[in-house]
């Protein structure tokens, strides 16, 4: 009976709330790729050559240990039609876990999932170790092999029959200590020792696997193994050659004719001819090319041209072979310009293409145009029309392009994107109406989510009825009250049009005002609100729970590199505050901030240009523009860090230029800044890039945090750093902006250096209101 007096308010109230931990132990969708080299993909999931089963990878992070585990989940095809079908007695198809890895590191412990020819899965994998090997499963048997050596990371693999190519990541090693070392051109950031290379290329040797037997492909102009800094390989049907992706080790002056995908961006990302180099740090900022290696003879032959990305064209990067090996389609190329006629000259400068290339006279021929949406729609819609992948027709006499929406896309979310069919007619490449048969998958199966529905697996007939719900990886979300995430949108003074995530708190009333904290740093309409858009620093939902209203906005991307660009994106903040105030949900006297990567930059700008809009900030692994920043970016690789603040501020921060410097940029104005601050930071570069913000707050005695995670990646994926940073500013807005303190003895001294930063803000002059309240 008091049962049955409980209402519906009463449990939601008493169920728990999404914290940070929660979060971590998630489970997501990993490894959607690689590409099918034969068939064009619709789904996320692989299916068997055989279409009897379809596996996805699923990952979490283990608090307890530190590490992520990584799943290979593996369905029943024929089970989960009968589902489909609601076959008289068909239960609900559970998948079977096949494969479960650990690893401490910051990328996952599976990646690279494919199905072989045969039925088996192979997979790079790692369990309790930094070293990934290729494995190869047999779903039905279960027996897992392990198929190259002991001491070797693998980094990227290709399968034909009985032949693998594989690269191996080369060992680093000091350099023997000298008495005099040259500085000049390096950057210092380049010489710290420790450093982390959080997202960059490093390079591989070239290996083979032939019936069992590991070998390094031998360069037959050096005598040495083939080095390689590559993200594909793939291997032709023959077991003789491999196209791999290099960086080019000159520009030459004919590849300055190639346009940039968008007019107008000519001035900036136009080729520029450069000498030959094979220091690597300058190899990694020049663009990238098809190379084809010839096993047999150990030779490179690289394509003489860029690959499209290097003027804004966008696509997979794929070498898809035919079955004689003769031929392969390379996806998003350039062709070369020397040797040919006038007008086929300016054809070939003007776009990237999908091109078809000859493996015995060494010819490229263009099969169609790229086709991409403009950067209008992208700043409007947040969403890029692209090639997605391409695949021959089964007789091999016509080639078909599939496209893709990315992004967030409005309207349905199951629709079929277009495909296109071209057909050589005497040499001649032409769109055709008809295509001939491409292998599809017998079932359409994907990761379904949205802003207030956790991803799950979804699945239909080929009918293409309504999707019903396969498997939900995460069933004790269920049990847990996540408050509700809706569509924000507003204008700002200008009109501009402003679009964002609202999330309120799981107690939410109607008419209170609570506090507010903006997440800012991009903001998908159709994914799951769980931290954020990012995993550094935002914490969405967990800071919901703490009684308070979230805001993710999407960046006014569009004037990036322009000098507007952080004046209008904190009036996007600015705005906001006003709409969610007028509308009765926030106090504003109340407000915190959050800015991560190049949004710290608007963050500051923010904290100086509006100090008193704002509580309490955050700002994490961010570059702000700054003149330390500047001084530290003088010899780093590539043009960027030499244009960007010139761009911003007109010039660089001497004489005269100085004076612009010190009137725009926020480092030169922190004495205006009156939010306590929190800045996070991770490997020594970032250290030192941010030093000037917290020595220049720290001098002037105001509130500012600095907390490093050493071990942490640009975007935080390992579970404790995901708590330190994500927790961190749980805590830190929940001090500020709830003045609540958490009774966990692990954080007495946290709360304690927190309270001296509270005295010091009043003695500043900034008394707060809020007492301070424990649970």
């Amino acid at each position: 009976m008091l049962c049955g007096l409980v209402g519906p308010s009463s449990l939601s109230a008493a169920s728990p709330l999404f914290t940070v931990r929660e979060a971590i132990k998630m489970q997501t969708f990993i490894d959607p790729y690689p590409f099918s080299p034969t068939s064009l993909l619709t789904q996320d999931v692989k299916f068997s050559p055989d279409n009897r089963f379809f596996a996805v990878v699923t990952q979490r992070g283990l608090l307890s240990t530190n590490q992520l585990e990584s799943t290979i989940w593996v369905f029943d095809v024929r089970a989960v039609r009968q589902f489909l079908d609601h076959t008289h007695g068909a239960e609900h198809p559970e998948p079977r876990a096949v494969v479960r890895m650990r690893t401490a590191e910051i990328e996952p412990s599976i990646t690279e999932l494919r199905w072989l020819p045969n039925g088996k899965l192979a997979f790079l994998g790692r369990d309790k170790t930094a070293d990934r090997s290729l494995f190869t499963l047999d779903v039905t048997t279960g027996t897992l092999r392990r198929l190259t050596p002991d001491g070797q990371d693998v980094i990227q693999f290709d399968i034909v029959k009985d032949v693998v190519a594989y690269t191996v990541a080369i060992r680093g090693h000091k350099l023997p200590k000298t008495n005099e070392t040259v500085l000049t051109g390096q950057s210092i950031l380049s010489l710290l020792e420790g450093e982390s290379t959080d997202g960059a290329e490093k390079p591989v040797n070239l290996w083979i696997l032939n019936k069992s037997r590991a070998s390094a492909v031998m360069d037959a102009a050096t005598g040495k193994p083939i080095q390689l800094i590559t993200d594909m390989l793939s291997v032709s049907p023959s077991g003789r050659f491999v196209v791999v992706t290099q960086h080019a080790d000159r520009i030459p002056e004919t590849w300055e004719e190639y346009e940039p995908a968008f007019s107008g961006l000519s001035d900036e990302y136009q080729l520029k001819a450069s000498a030959p180099t094979r220091s690597q740090e300058e190899l990694l900022i020049r663009p990238k090319q098809y190379a084809l290696v010839d096993l047999d003879v150990g030779k490179i032959e690289a394509i003489d041209a860029p690959l499209g990305e290097a003027l804004l064209y966008y696509s997979p990067k794929r070498a898809i072979w035919t079955k004689d090996s003769r031929r392969v389609l390379l996806l998003n190329t350039f062709l070369p310009l020397e040797k040919t006629g006038e007008s086929e000259r300016r054809g070939r400068a003007q776009k990237s293409c999908v091109a078809l290339f000859d493996t015995n006279s060494r010819d490229a021929t263009c099969v169609a145009f790229l086709k991409q949406s403009g950067l209008e729609e992208y700043f409007r819609d947040g969403t890029l029309y692209l090639l997605n992948d391409a695949a021959w027709s089964q007789s091999e006499r016509e080639v078909v392009l599939k496209y893709k929406t990315y992004g967030d896309k409005e309207g349905s979310k199951h629709s079929e994107d277009p495909t296109e069919t071209y057909r050589s007619e005497k040499g001649v490449w032409t769109q055709v109406k008809s295509a001939s048969a491409v292998a599809r998958a017998p079932l359409w199966v994907g990761v379904s989510q949205d802003l207030n529905q956790p991803p799950a697996l979804f699945a239909s007939d080929e009918s293409g009825g309504q999707p019903q719900q396969l498997w939900d990886p995460n069933p004790q979300l269920k049990f847990i009250n996540l408050g509700e995430v809706s569509l924000y949108k507003w204008q700002d003074k200008a009109g501009r049009e402003w679009i964002g995530g609202l999330i309120k708190p799981p107690d939410y009333m109607p008419g209170h005002r609570y506090p507010l904290v903006i997440q800012a740093h991009g903001f998908n309409r159709h994914e799951f609100m769980s931290v954020g858009t990012f995993t550094t620093a935002f914490a969405a939902r967990p800071l919901a729970a703490t009684g308070m209203l979230v805001l993710q906005i999407q960046d006014a991307s569009d004037l990036l590199g322009t000098p507007r660009e952080a004046s209008v994106n904190v009036q996007g903040y600015e705005s906001a505050i006003d709409h969610l105030v007028a509308d009765d949900l926030v106090d504003p006297e109340r407000v915190g901030l959050i800015g991560f990567s190049r949004s710290g930059y608007y963050a500051l700008e923010a904290l100086t240009k509006t100090p008193d809009l704002f509580a309490a900030a955050t700002i994490a692994d961010s570059d702000f523009m700054g003149y330390m920043q500047r001084l530290l970016g003088v010899d780093l690789a590539g043009d960027w860090p030499k244009k960007d603040g010139i761009a911003i501020y007109g010039s660089q921060p001497f004489g005269e230029g100085l004076k612009t410097w010190m009137q725009m940029a926020p480092a030169f104005n922190l004495d205006k800044v009156v939010a306590p601050v929190r800045i996070e930071v991770h490997d020594l570069s970032t250290v030192l890039m941010n030093w000037e913000v917290y020595a220049g707050l720290r001098l002037q005695n105001k509130p500012v945090d600095l907390i490093q995670l050493p071990d942490a990646a640009h975007v935080v994926t390992k579970p404790r750093d995901r708590l330190a940073s994500e927790q961190g500013d749980v805590d830190w807005f929940d001090f500020w902006l709830n003045a609540h303190e958490d009774r966990d003895p692990a954080k007495a001294e946290q709360y304690e250096r927190w309270r001296s930063f509270r005295e010091q803000h009043r003695e500043n002059g900034r008394p707060r209101r809020l007492s301070v309240v424990s649970p």
